[in-house]
């Protein structure tokens, strides 16, 4: 008889989302496995580990998330304009997020020549404490990746929670 060791388990690898609170932003944020803080904005989140091409541009299978929060109390209307001015608007939602009623834009813009960008900005009212959430992700158009993205995207708005501190 010929006894044969039980095969190694795999090296356990963690799918717990982590959770990363701002007290600037007024935000409690979950982010993915295989995505880290990034220096940048007030909370910025890549799956990249930070290796832009060419010091700014998101490397193909790369994803950003980041998220702003500003007091204003304009038409938002007017503000979707003017931080889309010149981009290509593919479609405007409503969408929920943490609870609260948001506006999606899907946009496609251009960085820097030769490497267009996918976009989707949430904006998210706290009327009462005259705040504005906005969340953008930003991928690289044409990507194979942009429904995992996207996915990425639906699943972070879901655990957002807002005003928190």
């Amino acid at each position: 008889m010929v006894l044969t060791p039980p095969p190694t388990a795999p090296a356990a690898t963690s799918t717990a989302w982590r959770t990363y609170s701002s007290k600037t932003v007024h935000i409690t944020v979950q982010y993915p496995p295989g995505w880290s803080l990034g220096p940048n904005t007030p909370i910025s989140m890549d799956n990249f580990n930070h290796q832009y091409e060419g010091g700014s541009i998101i490397p193909m299978g790369g994803a950003e998330i980041d998220v702003v929060s500003t007091h204003y109390s304009g038409k938002l209307g007017d503000l979707i304009k003017t931080q889309t001015m010149g981009d290509a608007i593919g479609a405007t939602s409503a969408v929920a997020a943490g609870g609260v009623s948001c506006t999606e834009v899907v946009y496609s813009a251009s960085y820097a020549p030769g490497y267009p960008s996918s976009n989707v900005a949430v904006y998210c009212p706290d009327a009462a404490n005259g705040l504005l959430y906005e969340i953008f992700l930003s991928y690289r158009a044409g990507d194979a990746k942009s429904s995992q993205n996207l996915a990425t995207l639906a699943q972070f708005l879901a655990r957002v929670q807002f005003g928190a501190q």
